[in-house]
């Protein structure tokens, strides 16, 4: 398999690969290194061909030529596998692959810094793909992304479109705290509070950005640059939507409570006013009750006058 190919390759102290990722090894080599050699013979063309020259006299000459396809692939250098690797620009690293000038193979446990900034820039483009408001699929091997900038009612909608191509300068900035962008892409994060208006902001953020920068850079490149301003954007914009919320929300109950108060002091106002127009009849009443004459009349003005005070 594709591990034997690196194996082998190594086995025989990397010899200097020419342009079509073929090289020639003249020399001794080991027993078990014979054994690597037969083995790889038997793979079959898709990793690639091994010819093999038996001298008689201890010494080999063997012609490589490496697998440069999906189920394994060589290349020089990280310009050369950023230059000729499509699926870098979707966020999707290849499978099987070795870079020569790193002696790096995708089955090492152990990884040069410039794989880890590699794979780092690699997840960003894979976030940015997902959060994106929408793809423009212009051509299967260039990723562009659509990002809506800020509008309001008396501005046109207007749009930053940042086409993803891999350079190596975007591998010189240290991408810290990614995340928070997963967080707004994973799929369990769907029904969390405001996760929508989160994955606004950031979406504004990054077009805001991207409608600063210079039309003739690499736009991965500066949005890799202006990852932690655009991190300190996202976290003001968010902050001001929050407090903006909370106080819509303050603001609400205060209007409620005035409402129910002022409800309460009409109805107060219309009981004593209510009784301000009974009190006339009320005084009328006791000024006739003066001039009965006997205690039963009396008795029942009483009776009635009461009866009408408490109505």
């Amino acid at each position: 398999m594709f591990a034997d190919v690196v194996a082998l390759y190594r086995a025989l102290n990397r010899p200097e690969l020419g342009e079509g990722y073929s090289y020639v090894y003249d020399g001794k080599i080991s027993a078990a290194t014979q054994e690597l050699v037969e083995r790889c013979e038997r793979l079959g063309p898709v990793f690639g061909t091994v010819d093999v020259l038996n001298r008689g006299d201890g010494t080999f000459r063997i012609e490589v030529q490496l697998p440069t396809n999906d189920r394994g692939r060589v290349f020089h250098s990280i310009s050369d596998f950023l230059e000729n690797s499509p699926t870098v620009s979707f966020g999707v690293l290849p499978q099987n692959y070795y870079i020569a000038g790193l002696n790096y193979s995708s089955e090492d446990g152990d990884k040069p810094a410039e794989i880890i900034r590699l794979e780092k820039v690699v997840q960003f483009i894979r976030l940015l793909t997902k959060l994106a408001d929408d793809k423009v699929d212009v051509s299967s091997t260039v990723n562009r992304l659509l990002f809506i900038l800020p509008t309001d009612a008396t501005k046109v909608r207007k749009t930053a479109l940042a086409e993803i191509k891999v350079e190596d300068s975007a591998l010189q900035f240290e991408l810290n705290r990614l995340s928070l962008l997963e967080v707004l892409v994973a799929e369990d994060s769907a029904d969390k509070l405001h996760v929508q208006e989160r994955q606004l902001i950031m979406r504004s953020a990054i077009a805001d950005t991207l409608a600063e920068g210079d039309s003739s850079s690499n736009d991965l490149t500066y949005l890799c640059e202006k990852w932690p301003e655009i991190r300190r954007k996202y976290q003001t914009n968010f902050q001001a939507y929050i407090q903006n919320f909370a106080f819509d929300d303050v603001r609400k109950k205060i209007v409620d409570s005035e409402l129910e108060y002022a409800s309460k002091l009409t109805n107060a106002f219309g009981d004593i006013g209510g009784k301000l127009l009974a009190l006339p009849i009320s005084v009328a009443g006791v000024v006739a009750l003066d001039k009965l004459t006997t205690d039963s009349e009396f008795i029942a003005g009483c009776l009635g006058l009461f009866l009408e005070l408490i109505s």
